[in-house]
């Protein structure tokens, strides 16, 4: 099983002890292939500040928030193999941040009270492999639907009940 994390950081832990844990080629998180020239209509990103639209493109971050803050970062970390770039020490609002590939930024939030979780997958994580994804997953002990009848996909549930979603594109 090829490990998901550069290989540099195999064997080492960073400040908040987070040791990359061995997941398999099929949750990496993988670059799309967003073409500007792909929209709509017709006009390039670029053409958003000569329209006078004041916004790019771009998903700046996602957040999903959590009430067992620390249940829920073992298992962004180590179950789905997402490497923290940040954390922060407020106990009454704890927060880690992870840099997924082109940008957008993905980020667990602490809450102090429970929270209900979304009923519905707001995003989803790019897979290689669905089928192994979802044995992994399963084999894990996380709860996931079928596969869908298309074959690119499922959702999954992390350990708050917030429902993600997982596809091969």
């Amino acid at each position: 099983m090829e490990n998901a994390l550069n290989s540099n950081f195999q064997n080492k832990r960073n400040s908040d002890g987070y040791k990359p844990q061995n997941i398999p080629k099929a949750l990496k998180v993988i670059q799309g292939n967003f073409n500007e020239e792909s929209r709509e209509d017709g006009l390039p990103i670029s053409e958003n500040t000569a329209n006078n639209i004041p916004f790019n493109q771009r998903i700046g971050n996602c957040y999903v928030h959590v009430y067992d803050f620390e249940k829920a970062y073992h298992f962004y970390t180590n179950i789905l193999g997402l490497k923290p770039a940040w954390t922060s020490n407020d106990n009454n609002k704890p927060l880690a941040g992870f840099n997924m590939e082109i940008g957008t930024g993905f980020i667990i939030v602490g809450m102090p009270t429970k929270v209900t979780p979304l009923p519905y997958a707001a995003f989803h994580f790019q897979c290689t492999n669905v089928a192994e994804a979802h044995r992994y997953l399963r084999e894990k002990g996380v709860q996931v639907t079928d596969i869908s009848e298309d074959g690119h996909g499922f959702e999954f549930w992390d350990t708050e009940g917030n429902k993600l979603h997982t596809m091969s594109i």
